[in-house]
Protein backbone atom coordinates (compact mmCIF):
# COMPACT_ATOMS: atom_id res chain seq x y z
CA UNK A 1 0.00 0.00 0.00
CA UNK A 2 1.20 3.48 -0.75
CA UNK A 3 0.47 6.59 1.32
CA UNK A 4 -2.82 7.25 -0.50
CA UNK A 5 -4.04 3.78 0.40
CA UNK A 6 -3.56 4.60 4.08
CA UNK A 7 -6.08 7.46 4.28
CA UNK A 8 -9.07 5.21 4.94
CA UNK A 9 -7.30 3.13 7.63
CA UNK A 10 -6.01 6.36 9.22
CA UNK A 11 -9.57 7.70 9.40
CA UNK A 12 -10.71 4.42 10.93
CA UNK A 13 -7.95 4.61 13.57
CA UNK A 14 -8.91 8.20 14.39
CA UNK A 15 -12.54 7.24 14.79
CA UNK A 16 -11.75 4.15 16.86
CA UNK A 17 -9.39 6.05 19.18
CA UNK A 18 -11.94 8.82 19.70
CA UNK A 19 -14.63 6.26 20.47
CA UNK A 20 -12.41 4.36 22.92
CA UNK A 21 -11.36 7.58 24.71
CA UNK A 22 -14.95 8.80 24.89
CA UNK A 23 -16.18 5.48 26.27
CA UNK A 24 -13.37 5.35 28.82
CA UNK A 25 -13.96 8.93 29.98
CA UNK A 26 -17.71 8.37 30.34
CA UNK A 27 -17.11 5.15 32.22
CA UNK A 28 -14.64 6.82 34.60
CA UNK A 29 -17.11 9.67 35.21
CA UNK A 30 -19.94 7.24 35.90
CA UNK A 31 -17.84 4.99 38.15
CA UNK A 32 -16.50 7.94 40.15
CA UNK A 33 -20.00 9.36 40.58
CA UNK A 34 -21.51 6.02 41.62
CA UNK A 35 -18.76 5.62 44.23
CA UNK A 36 -19.46 9.16 45.50
CA UNK A 37 -16.01 10.37 44.46
CA UNK A 38 -16.07 14.02 43.42
CA UNK A 39 -13.07 14.30 41.10
CA UNK A 40 -12.73 14.56 37.33
CA UNK A 41 -11.38 11.79 35.09
CA UNK A 42 -8.22 13.88 34.59
CA UNK A 43 -7.73 14.17 38.35
CA UNK A 44 -8.32 10.43 38.74
CA UNK A 45 -5.72 9.64 36.08
CA UNK A 46 -3.15 11.92 37.76
CA UNK A 47 -3.76 10.22 41.13
CA UNK A 48 -3.54 6.79 39.50
CA UNK A 49 -0.27 7.75 37.78
CA UNK A 50 1.23 8.82 41.11
CA UNK A 51 -0.05 5.79 43.03
CA UNK A 52 3.12 3.73 42.52
CA UNK A 53 5.71 6.38 43.28
CA UNK A 54 6.22 10.12 43.68
CA UNK A 55 7.20 11.98 40.52
CA UNK A 56 8.18 15.46 39.46
CA UNK A 57 5.75 17.36 37.25
CA UNK A 58 8.07 16.69 34.30
CA UNK A 59 8.08 12.95 35.00
CA UNK A 60 4.30 12.96 35.36
CA UNK A 61 3.89 14.85 32.09
CA UNK A 62 6.04 12.26 30.30
CA UNK A 63 4.19 9.36 31.94
CA UNK A 64 0.82 10.80 30.89
CA UNK A 65 2.03 12.19 27.55
CA UNK A 66 0.72 15.64 28.46
CA UNK A 67 2.31 19.05 28.56
CA UNK A 68 3.16 20.22 32.10
CA UNK A 69 1.05 23.36 31.59
CA UNK A 70 -1.98 21.10 31.13
CA UNK A 71 -1.24 19.26 34.36
CA UNK A 72 -0.55 22.27 36.60
CA UNK A 73 -4.23 23.21 37.20
CA UNK A 74 -5.13 19.57 37.82
CA UNK A 75 -2.24 19.13 40.26
CA UNK A 76 -3.05 22.43 41.97
CA UNK A 77 -6.65 21.39 42.52
CA UNK A 78 -5.56 18.02 43.95
CA UNK A 79 -3.06 19.75 46.26
CA UNK A 80 -5.75 22.23 47.39
CA UNK A 81 -8.07 19.32 48.16
CA UNK A 82 -5.23 17.59 50.04
CA UNK A 83 -5.13 14.52 47.77
CA UNK A 84 -1.58 15.35 46.65
CA UNK A 85 1.34 17.09 48.28
CA UNK A 86 4.43 18.74 46.93
CA UNK A 87 7.71 17.95 48.67
CA UNK A 88 11.20 19.29 48.07
CA UNK A 89 14.05 16.93 47.40
CA UNK A 90 16.55 17.55 50.22
CA UNK A 91 19.43 16.78 47.85
CA UNK A 92 18.18 19.13 45.12
CA UNK A 93 15.92 21.89 46.38
CA UNK A 94 15.00 22.85 42.79
CA UNK A 95 13.27 19.49 42.41
CA UNK A 96 9.70 19.16 43.72
CA UNK A 97 8.06 15.76 43.95
CA UNK A 98 4.34 15.15 43.77
CA UNK A 99 3.03 12.38 45.96
CA UNK A 100 -0.26 11.05 47.20
CA UNK A 101 -1.41 12.07 50.63
CA UNK A 102 -3.23 9.66 52.92
CA UNK A 103 -6.45 11.23 51.64
CA UNK A 104 -5.42 10.67 48.03
CA UNK A 105 -4.53 7.04 48.73
CA UNK A 106 -7.87 6.57 50.51
CA UNK A 107 -9.68 8.09 47.56
CA UNK A 108 -7.93 5.73 45.14
CA UNK A 109 -8.80 2.74 47.34
CA UNK A 110 -12.48 3.72 46.98
CA UNK A 111 -11.99 3.72 43.20
CA UNK A 112 -10.01 0.45 43.10
CA UNK A 113 -12.77 -1.28 41.15
CA UNK A 114 -12.52 1.22 38.28
CA UNK A 115 -9.66 -0.46 36.47
CA UNK A 116 -10.63 -4.06 37.17
CA UNK A 117 -14.22 -3.59 35.97
CA UNK A 118 -13.50 -1.25 33.07
CA UNK A 119 -14.66 -1.82 29.51
CA UNK A 120 -10.99 -1.58 28.46
CA UNK A 121 -10.07 -4.54 30.68
CA UNK A 122 -13.17 -6.50 29.68
CA UNK A 123 -12.41 -5.91 25.99
CA UNK A 124 -8.80 -7.08 26.42
CA UNK A 125 -10.03 -10.19 28.26
CA UNK A 126 -12.34 -10.96 25.36
CA UNK A 127 -9.44 -10.58 22.93
CA UNK A 128 -7.39 -12.98 25.02
CA UNK A 129 -3.88 -12.55 26.41
CA UNK A 130 -2.02 -12.96 23.13
CA UNK A 131 -4.14 -10.55 21.08
CA UNK A 132 -4.28 -8.12 24.00
CA UNK A 133 -0.48 -7.99 24.20
CA UNK A 134 -0.25 -7.64 20.42
CA UNK A 135 -2.70 -4.75 20.47
CA UNK A 136 -0.75 -2.91 23.17
CA UNK A 137 2.54 -3.54 21.35
CA UNK A 138 1.19 -2.37 18.00
CA UNK A 139 -0.42 0.74 19.49
CA UNK A 140 2.83 1.58 21.28
CA UNK A 141 4.83 1.23 18.08
CA UNK A 142 2.27 3.22 16.11
CA UNK A 143 2.23 6.00 18.70
CA UNK A 144 6.02 6.33 18.46
CA UNK A 145 5.83 6.65 14.67
CA UNK A 146 3.25 9.42 14.71
CA UNK A 147 4.07 11.27 17.93
CA UNK A 148 5.10 14.91 17.56
CA UNK A 149 4.72 17.89 19.85
CA UNK A 150 1.67 19.00 17.88
CA UNK A 151 0.14 15.52 18.13
CA UNK A 152 0.75 15.50 21.88
CA UNK A 153 -1.09 18.82 22.18
CA UNK A 154 -4.03 17.44 20.22
CA UNK A 155 -4.13 14.35 22.44
CA UNK A 156 -4.18 16.58 25.53
CA UNK A 157 -7.46 18.04 24.36
CA UNK A 158 -8.93 14.56 23.89
CA UNK A 159 -7.58 13.05 27.10
CA UNK A 160 -8.02 15.69 29.77
CA UNK A 161 -11.04 17.76 28.87
CA UNK A 162 -12.78 18.63 32.10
Amino acid sequence: MDRCDMVVPARAIRSLCASILKTDKQEILQSLASAGIDISPGQYLVLRSLSDRPMTLTQLSHAMNLDPSTLVPIVDSLVNREFLQRSRNPEDRRCTHLELTTGGARLLSLAAHLDENSALVKGLCLLGPEKGKQLVTLLGEYEKFISTDEDAKAMQILQVQE
